[in-house]
């Protein structure tokens, strides 16, 4: 993988063209596991061009984003700051407002150390100034440290026993060593055993915590601003489940309109507030334009498909061995879709059926799964009525190349077919000497390691003219696209250095016609939508 992951720039979109991820939104997430190790506290600058993560190794890192508060836009700059000669086991660090102090927090000693830069938000410019004395403390974990806007309050927590937001009054504002404990704090224990973080809202009125042992945001609102003992929980929260289930470091913007989260996943994700400061209001930037529950028929769906004039929908269920039929109201729209109550049990043939794929006229379909790796091929008798399927006795194993198949792809001309697993890493590449017959099929001994992008790859699909091919990869929880000099011939394929980042462990992806719209099937059980911006 490539170091950081930005990937989709939303002021990359090239006119409507399609079949390029430029030009998919992916404002809400990014990835930066090579760059960063363990991320554990996030920041960013008042006005939101910078951002900068603190690792387990205690090593600052400093990102620029352009525009402001845009995760699209995120660039590493290639500078960092390396604290651990001062501190032993620090899990965060808090700029001071005008960027010119850099406070970490020592969880071994309780003590904060604070460097300064002499050009403001540059870490290049970091040298260390000063320790302050330790900090009186009855927790025994120290988790994270904000101030107040002016400097003169500070705030910290503790993660474990007691459960409790402190806060400390500065006699000179920002100078740590000049703190004095204010007898007032915040117990938040009966809302959660484990925060794992908190941030404070611009004006004082709002501290939202990490839930990390129900993985949520918790709001509370404070009657007196910046005065933590007034403080009550708002009975207000939000779920991270749905794109980390282990986070533990957030930050809100100053106007209280965007969150930020990141977690064991080794991403940055962004929420939007559609009401500021109020967390109930928060919705997820990159959970697509649209999406489709198929929970109530399948919890374990891998594969799907959509017919060629868009208002049909099938998935394949990996625990029950069916396919469900589905209709969209409006083409290509799955916000539209509706279970037509149809289905096709392919179990006699495969119990595990991970990938399904239809000819053009929706007079065949073909079904790919894990238990036997082989392909298998039905006859509808009424074009695009699952209900009305038979199975052909024609088969076509692809065991010698890969045993852990999960998906199919086949040209448009029924004479090509291509499966994705993640036994190899693989794609391989199959001809059929008659179209659309699989048991005349055979391996043209071609195939495309993805290995270097994504160690799990699960998803495939092509362009119409076979020079473009999309992988849905559960590494890097992307979708990546290649190139083919030769259109039709994997093994010509290269990797174009664009991926879509997204939260959904993406176990297969599917594009309109004309490439304008991508599709992707998450372990949610949520086919989601996203649409050129």
């Amino acid at each position: 993988m490539i170091p950081f992951i930005l990937m989709m720039a939303a002021s990359g979109a090239s006119g409507g063209a399609g079949w390029d991820l430029d030009s998919f939104n992916n404002t809400g997430r990014v990835w930066y596991s090579d760059t960063v190790t363990n991320g554990e506290s996030l920041s960013f600058n008042t006005d939101g061009t910078k951002v900068y993560v603190f690792s387990t190794a205690d090593v600052l890192h400093q990102f620029s984003l352009n525009p402001a508060w845009d995760l699209s836009s995120i660039s590493y700059d290639s500078v960092s700051l390396d604290v651990s000669a001062t501190t032993d086991g620090a899990w965060n660090m808090r700029p001071s407002a005008d960027g010119t102090i850099f406070y970490i927090w020592d969880n071994t000693t309780g003590k904060i150390h604070e460097w300064s830069l002499s050009t403001a938000w540059d870490l290049s410019t970091a040298s260390f100034s000063q320790t302050s004395g330790s900090i009186t403390w009855s927790g025994n974990v120290r988790q994270d440290i904000r101030f107040k806007t002016d400097g003169t309050k500070m705030y910290l927590m503790s993660k474990q026993g007691p459960h409790v937001i402190y806060q400390y009054s500065l006699s000179t504002a920002w100078d740590s060593n000049t703190s004095s404990y204010d007898s007032k704090s915040l117990d938040y224990s009966s809302q959660t055993t484990l925060g794992c973080d908190f941030t404070i809202s611009s004006d004082g009125t709002k501290v939202f915590v990490i839930d990390g042992a129900n993985s949520a945001i918790l709001q509370y609102d404070l009657s007196t601003a910046w005065d933590i003992s007034t403080a009550s929980y708002a009975s207000k929260s939000y779920s991270t489940n749905f794109f980390d289930t282990n986070p533990y470091a957030l930050e809100i913007n100053s106007d209280g309109t965007k969150m930020y989260v990141t977690g064991a996943a080794d991403h940055i994700n962004a929420l939007t507030l559609s009401t500021a400061n109020d967390i109930s209001t928060a919705s997820y930037d990159q959970e697509g334009d649209k999406k489709f529950s198929i929970a109530t028929q399948t919890t374990n769906c891998s594969g799907f498909f959509i017919g060629s004039d868009g208002t049909k929908l099938y998935v394949a269920d990996a625990d029950a061995g069916n396919v469900y039929q589905y209709t969209l109201s409006t083409a290509w729209d799955v916000s539209t879709a509706s279970y037509d109550s149809k289905s096709y049990s392919v179990s006699t043939q495969e119990t595990t059926p991970r990938g399904v794929f239809f000819k053009d006229d929706g007079t065949k379909m073909y079904v790919i799964g894990t238990l036997n790796d082989s392909v298998y091929q039905y006859t509808l008798s009424t074009a695009w009525d699952v209900s009305t399927a038979s199975y052909d006795s024609k088969s076509y194993s692809v065991s010698t190349q890969e045993t852990t198949p999960y998906n199919i792809y086949i040209k448009s001309d029924g004479t090509k077919f291509y499966v994705v697993g993640n036994g190899t890493d693989s794609v391989y590449q199959y001809s059929l000497s008659t179209a659309w017959d699989i048991s005349t099929a055979s391996y043209d001994s071609k195939s495309k390691s993805i290995a270097t992008e994504d160690s799990v790859p699960t998803g495939i699909f092509f362009k119409s003219d076979g020079t473009k091919m999309f992988i849905g990869g559960l590494t890097g929880d992307s979708v990546i696209q290649y190139t083919l000099s030769t259109a039709w011939d994997v093994s010509t394929a290269s990797y174009d250095s664009k991926e879509l980042s997204t939260p959904l462990n993406p176990y297969h992806v599917f594009f309109k016609a004309d490439g304008s719209s991508l599709y992707v099937v998450s372990v949610e059980n949520y086919v989601h939508q996203f649409d050129i911006i």
